[in-house]
Parts: structure tokens; C-alpha cells; sequence
């Protein structure tokens, strides 16, 4: 059917877990759900069952890439993209057991349920989570429409539920050379100062 996008690589209890899109209905974008895969050493891997699919709310047209973070208990937490055919918008999910084959989605959902209202931008996807001095750090991926380049929408929160809009950590005006839309962004530490963006350019509309 349609497979892509790895993402989320989490090692726990002595196993790596990858997720990945997955469409069982057919090659389809619409009505996506999220893929699993598990592996004892990052070589042979066992497809797993999936373990989120679209349900009635506003992930009821699909659900998208994201990634995975830990709490603070050390726990594999789940963040995804969740759009309903209007509109996109952030959840979470929470392992129902230690082998994190088992998820439940925050009843809370969506935590952010739209891109911010301030900005003309095109699409609102793909979370990245990371953690910084005491505090969890999310962006997701997007573009300002009209050629206005790549952006990062950005959120700060202390607890990865509740989440504040800041300013983007990172934007481009150069949509020639760095894409209209930005996909599946991640931002590593490389020390105390220095980190490292990774985005996939999309250059749809560019000319």
C-alpha cells in the first residue's frame, strides 16, 4: 500500500522502535496511519501492529508524521499530525505497556489544534520535540504562502502537554533555494551552543 517517512527511532527496554507512515487501505495519502517496526540491534527488524489510525475528531482524515520524545518519567510519549480534510493539528499518544506495542491517545487531543492565526501560511505538520534546561521544546514543519520561504512554528511547554506559541526559531525568505514548505524538521544539539537543523524542502509553487 503506501509506505514512507521513518521517524520517532526510540530505544527502550533493550529494543529500537521506528515508526514510519503506512496506509493499509492502498497507495493513498488520505486515511493515513502510523507503521511500527522493532529491532534488537538496527539490523533485522518485525513489523509490529499499527499503532494509531484515524478516529472521529480532528484526526479523522489521517494521521500524520511526528515523532517521539521521552517524559519525565523516561517514558516513550507519541506526537503526531493529526488532520480531519480542513484543517491540521497536533496530539499525543501514551504506551499502554512496556513493550510500547499498545497506544492510547490523549484524551486531550489536539494540544495545538491549528497552525497560528497570525500567519498566512500553507500547511502545519509533522512535530519535532526536543528538550532544552527544564523545558520541552516542539516545531513543526510549515511555509508562509506567497513565496514567503520555510518556517518553523515553535511552542515551548513544561510538561508536553500544555503549549505556548514563541517566536519562530528559524525561518527562510529564500524560497529559490530552500523550498516553499518545510517537512519533517529536526534540530540536534551539538553542544551547548551549536546546534544542527535537518528540513526537507518541498519547492511546490516556487518558480
Amino acid at each position: 500500500a503506501w509506505t514512507n517517512e521513518a521517524y520517532g527511532l526510540t530505544y527502550y527496554n533493550g529494543k529500537y522502535h521506528l515508526f514510519f507512515q503506512k496506509n493499509p487501505n492502498g497507495p493513498y495519502l488520505y486515511f493515513m496511519h502510523w507503521g511500527h517496526l522493532t529491532s534488537p540491534d538496527l539490523v533485522s527488524w518485525t513489523e509490529e501492529k499499527m499503532p494509531l489510525a484515524p478516529s472521529p475528531g480532528f484526526d479523522n482524515f489521517g494521521v500524520w508524521s511526528g515523532t517521539t520524545i521521552f517524559d519525565e518519567n523516561e517514558t516513550p510519549v507519541i506526537f503526531y499530525t493529526g488532520v480531519d480534510g480542513a484543517k491540521a493539528g497536533i496530539g499525543s499518544a501514551f504506551a499502554q505497556d512496556d513493550s510500547l506495542l499498545t497506544w492510547e491517545k490523549n484524551r486531550n487531543n489536539p494540544l495545538i489544534p491549528n497552525p497560528p492565526p497570525n500567519y498566512f501560511s500553507l500547511d502545519f505538520r509533522d512535530p519535532y520535540i526536543f528538550k532544552k534546561d527544564g523545558l520541552y521544546y516542539m516545531i513543526v514543519g510549515s511555509g508562509l504562502a506567497n513565496n514567503g520561504g520555510g518556517i518553523l512554528f515553535s511552542y515551548t511547554s513544561p510538561d508536553l502537554e500544555n503549549w505556548t506559541l514563541i517566536d519562530p526559531i528559524f525561518q527562510s525568505r529564500d524560497f529559490q533555494q530552500n523550498g516553499t514548505f518545510w517537512e519533517m524538521p529536526a534540530l540536534f544539539a551539538l553542544n551547548e551552543q551549536d546546534y544542527a537543523l535537518v528540513v526537507t524542502p518541498q519547492f511546490d509553487g516556487a518558480p
